[in-house]
């Protein structure tokens, strides 16, 4: 089901959950990307403006799952988002989160029809942001598949 894991991982991209990584202190003076940096300095990275950077995913306001298959293949080297941070600050969850989001939202697809509560197309709802993005409610309706 390599779509499928390609919606899921375009999902985390194009509508990031959390927007900033852990703080990381500047254990030194650097530069970072042209600026100088102080020692001292609390910088935290900014996961949906490299989520939606036109140089790296070209049209990241599209959802378009196909942006990691090649060949029909989901291809991890084109994969450059960070829903769960990188390096040493990497998530420990990350392993366990894929795996339950893959295998509750297959189900529930298996098992579901989807579509908003009265059949017509919705576009996309202002985000609330915070430490976590949130979207205002809004109500679905589920039939079961046959």
């Amino acid at each position: 089901m390599p779509y499928f894991e390609a919606c899921l991982r375009e999902t985390m991209r194009f509508d990031t959950t959390v927007p900033l990584t852990i703080p990381h202190r500047a254990m030194k003076d650097t530069t970072l990307a042209g600026y100088d940096v102080p020692e001292g300095t609390m910088i935290s990275a900014n996961l949906v403006m490299l989520h939606m950077d036109k140089e790296i995913w070209g049209d990241p306001e599209n959802f378009r799952p196909e942006r990691f298959l090649r060949d029909g293949k989901l291809d991890l080297s084109l994969d450059k988002s960070l829903p769960f941070g990188a390096g040493r600050r990497l998530c420990a969850g990350e392993t366990y989160a894929r795996q339950s989001m893959f295998q509750v939202f297959a189900a529930f697809m298996q098992t579901f029809k989807v579509s908003t509560a009265d059949g017509k197309p919705r576009k996309l709802s202002p985000r609330i942001q915070g430490i976590l993005t949130t979207i205002p409610e809004y109500w679905v309706k589920l039939n079961l598949r046959n």
